[in-house]
């Protein structure tokens, strides 16, 4: 898939994070914004989703357009929570910033003893879901009432048993025609293959 811009990944900063965070795509308001505090603002997920070494900008053409993560869970460091939102742009880079964690964190998590990531999606974010199978997630179950409002989400999962096999799909998945792309609007998702297939 062609980029429409240039691609980079630098670290999350208040300023480039709260932009996105005032610009999110409607599905990804939604997924934020109900696991904060009533009246939380952009500049407020600025602060809390700006963490050195773990929070991570995907800029397109110099835009700040996605910012992801991955956060320890356990004090022993060996298992991370992974998190990711954009703005409409961000459909672009998906699959750029599938590769560049790839090629950047996916080898380093594996010799330094990582067990498990996870990431918790909004049960209606139906474009994450097919994103996180696609890169090897599995889907492990519904988590109710996690939202503010009681708002339901369903929790994916990476073992250690899988993050090896998941390193060869992700090589895949980024050499062939295999990508998802996220409509701006309704945040549905369509993917293109050849006929690899994720397992």
């Amino acid at each position: 898939m062609r980029l429409p811009g240039k691609f980079e990944v630098g670290p999350a900063n208040v300023r480039d994070v709260s932009y996105i965070a005032g610009n999110l795509r409607a599905c990804d308001r939604q997924e934020i914004f109900c696991q904060l505090p009533a009246g939380s603002s952009a500049g407020d997920i600025g602060f809390i989703c700006t963490r050195p070494g773990t929070s991570f900008i995907a800029y397109l053409d110099g835009k700040p357009v996605m910012v992801f993560g991955f956060d320890p869970i356990t004090l022993a460091g060996n298992a991370l929570n992974a998190w990711a939102f954009g703005t409409r742009d961000s459909r672009h880079v998906v699959r750029h910033v599938t590769g560049w964690v790839k090629d950047n964190l996916l080898r380093e998590w594996l010799c330094n003893g990582i067990t498990r990531i996870e990431a918790r999606s909004l049960a209606q974010h139906r474009s994450a879901h097919r994103w996180l199978k696609a890169i090897g997630a599995v889907e492990e179950g519904p988590i109710g009432g996690l939202g503010r409002d009681g708002e339901n989400f369903i929790l994916f999962a990476w073992h250690r048993s899988r993050l090896k096999p998941t390193l060869r799909l992700l090589s895949r998945f980024m050499e062939t025609r295999k990508h998802v792309y996220v409509e701006a609007e309704n945040c549905q998702t369509e993917t293109a293959a050849d006929s690899t297939e994720a397992r």
